[in-house]
């Protein structure tokens, strides 16, 4: 897969689709630190209710809960019927 992605990004660099697979790549891997970094950059080239949820998943397994709700909220405005968003934040500060 991740080298399908890095073909993809070779031909549109700045495709923030494209980089949000490799950030979700990198998250599923347990490589944090370079999700992180991807997911953000995604985020600067498309506005995109997927890649705020990645971002926010990345920051809670990070232990920043202030982001993952920042990032799951943006997710949610952009797409007010996802579920599995609302839940997120729903349990954000339960025990």
């Amino acid at each position: 897969a991740e080298t399908m992605i890095r073909k993809a990004l070779e031909i549109e660099p700045n495709n923030g689709a494209y980089i949000d697979s490799l950030g979700w790549f990198y998250f599923k891997k347990g490589r944090y630190e370079e999700a992180l970094r991807e997911l953000k950059k995604a985020v600067s080239f498309l506005d995109d209710p997927v890649i705020y949820e990645h971002l926010g998943d990345t920051y809670f397994i990070m232990g920043d809960k202030e982001n993952a709700k920042l990032n799951w909220q943006r997710s949610l405005n952009l797409d007010p019927q996802q579920i599995k968003v609302k839940e997120k934040l729903i349990n954000l500060d339960k025990p």
